[in-house]
């Protein structure tokens, strides 16, 4: 405590050694005569003066610092904070970590659930424990059908081709969406149907399949008919084959921008490969053009009808229904109903009836001839 004049009433330490008022704050300087604080460089080092001046009683209040106590004080202090704050982050981070795995541990139990990693030894009887099981018998389920699906769908897509060419009640929606779920690449419009028949009855072909396994024998040259066309390049727009009864095979195609004429040349190229690669001759019928996928039925029928015009036209021929119609000039129409007459007497066992029918039939045909 320093007064008006100038001299140290008061020290706090009466052990140390305090510096002359006039050096600390010397006479005239400003600063004497109000409050504040400087920091001034001294024998000591640095030191930090504050003072104060009482107006009531005249005195200075002067109190000398030295700055490197205070700065390693704060150093300190800046120590400990960044300790704390250490500290709390570690054990923050320990605590979300805890708190998570327990938090997620239900989730990560029903993940290891779904992919089959599970600890067999342990039987978990809570909820989790409930779905898991639910989850694993729903997916063992689903692996299931799946393997299933993949084993059935080639036959699935097979019986789909074939009743395409049959009566049925399925619209073109129905169909497309059909064609898109068994993988069936074929057009919508624009269709012809082929269907193709070994001439068995043939003494050519009656030679080849000669011995004690004829029907195994005519089974296996259909098989190899159905594999010549498919390996085979004649066929180069899209197209299906299908075994649609047991002696006929027929072939779907997609004939936009053909007509007729091409339509029979492509059926004549059929015809010439197949004719080098069997042993037996075939016939070919075509039906018309149907526009829609949905006429495929009475396109296949017409291409049955012209296979039964090679009692007239002869075996091994390409018989194009639409020429038939056209060429018809005598007004020659199949006989289907004397045929399916006869067809009922033999099923029937009736002898003389069969016969009947069957001269009647012959004798329609001949008339033609």
């Amino acid at each position: 405590v320093v007064s008006q004049e100038g001299n140290i009433l008061f020290r706090g330490k009466p052990d140390s050694r305090y510096e002359e008022i006039e050096r600390l704050i010397p006479k005239g300087d400003d600063r004497a005569a109000q409050s504040g604080s400087f920091v001034m460089e001294t024998d000591g080092g640095k030191q930090l003066i504050t003072h104060a001046r009482s107006p009531y009683l005249g005195w200075t209040f002067v109190n000398v610092s030295d700055m490197a106590v205070l700065l390693e004080s704060v150093s300190s202090i800046k120590r400990t904070i960044l300790l704390s704050m250490l500290v709390l982050i570690l054990l923050t981070c320990a605590l979300a970590y805890l708190s998570s795995r327990s938090l997620y541990k239900p989730i990560s139990r029903l993940k290891a659930l779904a992919v089959g990693d599970t600890d067999r030894k342990s039987d978990q009887t809570d909820e989790i424990g409930t779905i898991g099981s639910f989850m694993l018998s729903a997916v063992s389920e689903r692996d299931s059908l799946k393997e299933r699906l993949e084993e059935s769908l080639p036959v699935y897509r097979e019986q789909f081709k074939s009743a395409l060419l049959y009566r049925h009640t399925l619209t073109l929606e129905e169909i497309e969406r059909k064609k898109t779920q068994l993988g069936i690449d074929i057009d919508s419009r624009d269709l012809v149907v082929l269907a193709l028949s070994l001439d068995a009855d043939a003494q050519t072909c009656r030679d080849s399949l000669r011995g004690t396994g004829d029907t195994r024998s005519y089974e296996l040259a259909k098989l190899r008919m159905i594999d010549a066309l498919e390996r085979g390049s004649s066929l180069r727009t899209k197209h299906y084959i299908v075994e649609a009864e047991r002696d006929i095979v027929a072939i779907v195609i997609s004939c936009g921008g053909m007509d007729r004429q091409q339509v029979f040349m492509q059926g004549q190229k059929l015809l010439d490969e197949l004719n080098g690669k069997l042993p037996c001759a075939c016939t070919v019928g075509i039906g018309s053009i149907c526009g829609s996928i949905a006429d495929l039925p009475q396109a296949y029928e017409d291409a049955k009808v012209a296979l039964k015009y090679r009692i007239v036209y002869g075996s091994g021929q390409v018989i194009a229904i639409d020429d038939i119609r056209i060429d018809d000039s005598g007004g020659f129409v199949y006989p289907s109903q004397r045929e399916d007459q006869l067809l009922g007497h033999l099923r029937t066992a009736r002898t003389q009836e069969a016969l009947q029918a069957f001269a009647d039939f012959v004798s329609d045909i001949d008339a033609h001839k």
